[in-house]
């Protein structure tokens, strides 16, 4: 395993271990989620804290008066052009998530929206697995997803659906099946990052080194 490789393991292992610190904090809070309207797209990143060698990078969403904030994997590269869609992209292997917000009034009360929604994003797939994946104390469905391209390659997606007082935050990754578990690690990092001002002021909270 290269060096840089190790770096982004223990920086993953960190993420995880923080954001378990931070879930045994508290339950699951589906009761905070309330109607909105469809506000500004604000986006900004900041630098922050290092770890190791490498400076952690955070992306900032600001929706109305809902903040809501999440590291940028190592790696990766950010694109915000689109006023409704966040994107990034780990170019050398391929990587691809995506983050958007969903305002009820467009995803309604209907559980199947979401099924239906994760099909749209990827035609011709089909959904391999379906679970609940929580995320900043609030849980949601989570699909996997499989076709193949034009080219034959087999291609693998995730997309998650968590409700916030933003919205339904909208979560995607999309790989090669052939790399696809190593992706989700960088995916999961994400996740696990994601922290919003529901409770008031929104605080980041360094992660530590332990270089």
């Amino acid at each position: 395993m290269s060096h840089h490789k190790q770096i982004l393991g223990a920086w993953a292992l960190a993420v995880l271990l923080s954001a378990m610190r931070a879930s045994a904090d508290g339950t699951p809070n589906e009761g905070s989620m309330t109607a909105t309207n469809k506000s500004a797209f604000k986006v900004s990143m900041r630098s922050g804290e290092t770890v190791g060698i490498q400076q952690i990078q955070r992306a900032f969403l600001d929706i109305g008066t809902n903040q809501i904030a999440f590291m940028i994997p190592g790696g990766f590269q950010m694109n915000a052009a689109r006023a409704d869609k966040i994107v990034l992209t780990e170019p050398e292997r391929g990587y691809f998530m995506t983050v958007r917000v969903i305002t009820l009034a467009e995803a309604g009360s209907e559980a199947s929206f979401f099924k239906t929604e994760a099909l749209n994003h990827y035609p011709g797939a089909r959904i391999t697995q379906e679970s609940t994946t929580l995320v900043a104390n609030h849980s949601g469905p989570a699909f996997t997803l499989e076709w193949s391209s034009s080219t034959g390659t087999v291609q693998s997606a995730r997309v998650v659906f968590i409700p916030s007082a933003a919205g339904i935050l909208e979560f995607t990754l999309t790989a090669r099946s052939a790399t696809f578990k190593d992706a989700q690690i960088y995916f999961d990092c994400l996740l696990s990052s994601v922290q919003n001002n529901e409770s008031g002021k929104l605080v980041i909270i360094p992660l530590p080194d332990f270089s």
